[in-house]
C-alpha cells in the first residue's frame, strides 16, 4: 500500500492539504486500485472548491472516491502530471524498471515541481516549490543530448529532470525563470520537428492568435547561437504568485479511449456547462476558426484547459498552436461534421448554434482570416526558416481561401 499527501496552491499563494491518495498492490493486468479522499480541513474551508466542477466527479463530500490509478473520476490528478517527454525524464532520472513506472511514482517524483495548483508528498508537510533557477543553453544542450540518446553524466540529467520532469507534451521543454517570471522554454527538437523550424512557426502560430483577438500568454524568441527557443509565459501562474488549478477539456468530457471520436460541440458543452465566464464560448468559437485557419490539425481535448481563480472557472490562454506538421489535413476534433479543413459556410453555421448569432460569428471568422493571411509576412518578420514558412504558406493560403 502506498500514500501520498495531495496538496493544493490557491492563487493568494497559500498552499493548503487537499487530500490523501493511496494505491493498493497492483493487479496481474499491471493496473492498481486507487482511492482519493478530500481532508476535513480542506472541506470545511469557506474558500474551498471541488477539483473537478462536474458534480459527478469528485464532489465536494468527504467520502471516497475509488478508481483504477488515476482513471474515472480520478483523471483531473493525471491532468497535473507530465505526458511524454516528461514522464520519459523522470524514468531515466529515477531508473525506474518497468514494473514501477507507475503514477505512484511519477508523482513521487513530481511532487512541488508540476505545473498547476496541485502537489505531492510522501510527508504531512507540502513539498517545496522550485525556484527554477536553470541555465537556458544548458537545458537546451542537455535536452538535445537526452532526444538523441546521448548519455548523460547524472548531476546533467538530474537538472534536465528537476525542468523539464513537469511539462506536458512530447516535444522537449521545461520550466525556466528568466527577467524575474515564470516560462515554459520550448526547445527545437530532432525527433519531432521534421526538419521545421516548429520553434519559430509556433512563434508566429501564437502572434498571429493574438491579432486574430484569442487570449495567449506572452513569448519571447530567445537566439542562443544558432539555435532559438520559445519561452511562453506560464498561465498557471496567478499575479499573487498562487496558483491556478487546471482541468483538461479530455477530463470534464469524460473522455477515455475514445480521442478522436468527438467534435467541438462536445468540449463546447462543456465550457458552457461549467465555465463562469459567458464569453468563454466566444473565445472557443474563435480558438477553433484559428486552428481551422493556422492548419492546427493537433487540436485534441488536452490542448485545452479550465482554470480556477477567484471567479471560479474560466477557458485558459490558447497553447501549442502549430500548423500542420504531420500533412495529416484532418482535425482531431470535427469541425461539424467533418475533421477536413471547413469551409466559411461550415463554421458560421457552428457559430450560430453556439452563440445565436450568425453575423457575429462571420464576423469572428473574417477577423481571423484577416490575422492569419499576414502568415508569411511574421514569419519573415520572425526569421522562421525559408524551407519551413514556405512548406506551410500554401497550405495555409487554401485555409484562407475556403474561409474567405
Amino acid at each position: 500500500m502506498n500514500h501520498l499527501h495531495v496538496w493544493l496552491t490557491l492563487t493568494g499563494g497559500e498552499t493548503a492539504a487537499l487530500g490523501e491518495l493511496v494505491f493498493g498492490p497492483p493487479r496481474t493486468n499491471g493496473t492498481a486500485p486507487t482511492a482519493f479522499r478530500y481532508a476535513p480541513t480542506w472541506l470545511a474551508r469557506p474558500d474551498a472548491f471541488a477539483l473537478n466542477p462536474d458534480p459527478q466527479s469528485l464532489s465536494l463530500d468527504g467520502r471516497e472516491f475509488p478508481a483504477s490509478h488515476l482513471g474515472p473520476p480520478l483523471q483531473v490528478i493525471d491532468d497535473a502530471l507530465p505526458d511524454d517527454w516528461g514522464r520519459r525524464l523522470i524514468i531515466a532520472e529515477q531508473k525506474l524498471p518497468m514494473a514501477r513506472q507507475t503514477p505512484y511514482e511519477i508523482m513521487r517524483a513530481v511532487a512541488g515541481n508540476g505545473l498547476g495548483a496541485l502537489s505531492f508528498s510522501e510527508r504531512r508537510q507540502p513539498p517545496p516549490r522550485p525556484d527554477d533557477q536553470f541555465d537556458l543553453t544548458e537545458l537546451m544542450q542537455a535536452a538535445a543530448d537526452f532526444e538523441a540518446g546521448r548519455p548523460l553524466e547524472d548531476a546533467r540529467l538530474q537538472r534536465l529532470c528537476a525542468a523539464g520532469g513537469s511539462p506536458g507534451g512530447a516535444r522537449p521543454k521545461a520550466r525556466i525563470a528568466w527577467q524575474q517570471q515564470s516560462w515554459i522554454a520550448k526547445f527545437p527538437s530532432q525527433a519531432g520537428d521534421s526538419g521545421h523550424d516548429v520553434v519559430g512557426l509556433e512563434a508566429v502560430c501564437l502572434t498571429l492568435a493574438a491579432r486574430a483577438g484569442l487570449a495567449v500568454p506572452a513569448i519571447r524568441l530567445v537566439d542562443l547561437g544558432s539555435r532559438r527557443v520559445l519561452l511562453v509565459l506560464r498561465f498557471d501562474i496567478s499575479p499573487q504568485g498562487g496558483r491556478h488549478h487546471m482541468i483538461t477539456l479530455k477530463t470534464l468530457c469524460r473522455e477515455g479511449a475514445g480521442l478522436y471520436a468527438l467534435s467541438y460541440d462536445v468540449p463546447a458543452e462543456a465550457i458552457r456547462k461549467y465555465s463562469d465566464d459567458p464569453e468563454d464560448i466566444e473565445r472557443f468559437f474563435r480558438q477553433m476558426a484559428f486552428n481551422a485557419a493556422i492548419g492546427n490539425t493537433d487540436d485534441h481535448l488536452k490542448n485545452f484547459l479550465l482554470l480556477h481563480g477567484e471567479r471560479g472557472w474560466r477557458l485558459s490562454p490558447a497553447f501549442d498552436l502549430v500548423p500542420d506538421l504531420g500533412r495529416n489535413r484532418e482535425h482531431t476534433l470535427a469541425i461539424g461534421h467533418s475533421r477536413e479543413t471547413p469551409g466559411r459556410d461550415d463554421l458560421v453555421a457552428v457559430g450560430q448554434r453556439w452563440l445565436g448569432n450568425a453575423t457575429q460569428a462571420r464576423l469572428i471568422v473574417q477577423e481571423v482570416v484577416d490575422a492569419v493571411s499576414s502568415f508569411e509576412a511574421t514569419a519573415k518578420q520572425l526569421a522562421v526558416a525559408p524551407d519551413s514558412m514556405a512548406f506551410f504558406a500554401a497550405d495555409i493560403a487554401r485555409r484562407i481561401k475556403r474561409l474567405a
